[in-house]
């Protein structure tokens, strides 16, 4: 993709999300992976957006696995992880978003399972806690970080902390299901997940209008 094709699309990309938000004017239920969740407002809306389900079908954990979550959001994945895993620690900067998780975890009885945090990426963890995987469908676009729901930073910094915080939140061998795009791109992340120690292979990939989603799986090697 050329970079003036590119660059149209991610403000296509842009236009439609930021109209799809502006929309949810007061709380909303919307169907998610089978399940109903509650939305609030200036909240990811998982519903609309192909990468929030997209990560859903392609994580596979195992239920004795303490998993991290990045970017918990409303809780919709937040809720389908503490399904599956023994426990979560869900993350976010937004209190709005963690109480919009903690509903959502309420109405599924799910609240022993998951602790929600305050915070950006790994600062709220504690000095050396580690997991066997880290969950994040964070903001990929190459826009500056005041868009904070879908932007990375003009050179995709956030991208680049969360994949070196990994590698340092992460047992040997432990997993990080990480979402990017074309437009990211999704190959830049994948060479940045090497170098930082993970083996890396697509999980998954969802073509869309604008672009093609990708669920990237990092496996940290034994040696990091």
């Amino acid at each position: 993709m050329g970079e003036r094709a590119s660059r149209l699309r991610t403000a296509a990309a842009l236009v439609y999300l930021r109209a799809l938000h502006k929309a949810v004017a007061s709380p909303i239920w919307v169907s998610f992976a089978g399940k109903r969740v509650v939305v609030y407002p200036r909240v990811f809306m998982p519903a609309g957006t192909a990468s929030s389900a997209l990560m859903a079908g392609c994580i596979r954990l195992e239920g004795w696995e303490e998993v991290l979550e990045i970017g918990c959001g409303s809780g919709a994945l937040t809720v389908l992880l503490a399904e599956r895993a023994r426990r979560v620690v869900a993350v976010d900067v937004s209190r709005r978003a963690l109480a919009c998780t903690l509903a959502n975890l309420a109405s599924f009885g799910l609240l022993e399972k998951a602790e929600v945090r305050l915070g950006s990426l790994y600062s709220p963890l504690k000095p050396g806690e580690v997991f066997d995987v880290i969950v994040s469908n964070p903001p990929y676009l190459p826009t500056p970080r005041g868009e904070h729901m879908w932007g990375a930073g003009l050179g995709l910094e956030l991208l680049r902390e969360l994949v070196l915080g990994a590698s340092k939140r992460l047992k040997p061998g432990g997993r990080l299901y990480t979402s990017a795009s074309t437009l990211t791109p999704a190959t830049l992340l994948a060479k940045v997940m090497g170098r930082a120690g993970f083996d890396v292979r697509v999980a998954g990939a969802k073509r869309t209008p604008l672009d093609t989603i990708v669920v990237l799986e990092g496996r940290l090697r034994a040696h990091t």
